[in-house]
């Protein structure tokens, strides 16, 4: 079984598509943490991620989408985290 790594795709839609183009054949794709994050497309990049079937980890900047707690991040990056949190659908925030 080949299994594809990914990270930090932090809600890049063009950059996650990329990826996964580039990627060789692999039978299981693993997100290792920040699906989404910083950038403007968290829910496509959710839905994206639903429909190639991912296992995703979360990682801090999912953690602090979902639960609205971003301390410990830099004001950029908690202002990212909370705008990301207004902006996900109800099935991409179960996701």
């Amino acid at each position: 079984m080949k299994i594809g790594v990914i990270a930090d795709i932090h809600s890049n839609l063009s950059a996650f598509k990329a990826v996964l183009e580039d990627m060789p054949r692999v039978d299981q794709i693993v997100c290792a943490g920040d699906l989404v994050g910083y950038a403007a497309e968290p829910n496509e990049v959710v839905d994206l991620a639903k429909s190639k079937r991912l296992q995703v980890v979360m990682g801090n900047h999912d953690y602090a989408a979902v639960t609205r707690d971003a301390r410990g991040f830099n004001p950029l990056a908690a202002q990212a985290a909370l705008w990301t949190a207004d902006k996900l659908t109800i099935e991409n925030f179960k996701f």
